[in-house]
């Protein structure tokens, strides 16, 4: 089972609490800190439902073993920092960039070992024994695809309109239809 997680967060979020405030057409700035709360909450939450990461971050996923191509959890990849393992010893080792090949251009993007290599021999069964850090995201918050943008606003903006499910003819609704749609457009399956 693989393990992800984020090593260094997005240094901005895709929507500003400046934006965020003019889709709600609020004024003054007593809700800020709520509306910025609001704004990763729905970044974090597109994320997890497309299954890519927005702004630029840099991530780590552990994997017990190496597999002949790995798909990477998060799209779009910009780079691989390092790949190490475990060997038979224990030891950590890095992994020459030399002896693998990212697919970046890929959805998910995988790494294989580059033609004529195979993945060197690992102490198998720890949840650490293999890691690979990566860089994902569309880049700075301008880079972000602006339907993406727009759900992530819509979706701030109901959470803040609505502080709890929404009930409508006895379903309840915690997300509006319109932000799971732009959502869809943009999930990737492995």
């Amino acid at each position: 089972m693989a393990i992800v997680k984020v090593v260094t967060p997005p240094e901005e979020e895709p929507v500003s609490v400046a934006e965020m405030k003019l889709h709600l057409r609020i004024d003054g700035d007593a809700e800020d800190e709520v509306l910025a709360e609001y704004i990763t909450a729905a970044r974090e939450h597109a994320e997890h439902v497309t299954g890519r990461r927005l702004v630029t971050q840099t991530l780590e996923v552990s994997l017990p073993c190496f597999r002949h191509e790995m798909f990477l959890p998060a799209s779009p990849v910009q780079s691989i920092e390092a790949i190490t393992y475990r060997n038979m010893q224990g030891e950590v080792v890095t992994l020459s960039a030399d002896d693998y090949q990212l697919y970046a251009n890929l959805e998910p993007a995988k790494v294989s070992p580059v033609y004529g290599k195979s993945w060197p021999a690992i102490l198998h069964d720890q949840p650490d024994s293999a890691v690979i850090r990566f860089v994902a995201g569309y880049g700075d918050a301008t880079e972000v695809p602006r339907s993406l943008v727009q759900a992530i606003k819509m979706l701030a903006a109901h959470w803040y309109e609505h502080r709890e499910a929404v009930y409508m003819n006895g379903t309840a609704n915690d997300m509006p239809m319109a932000t799971k749609h732009l959502l869809a457009l943009y999930r990737t399956y492995c």
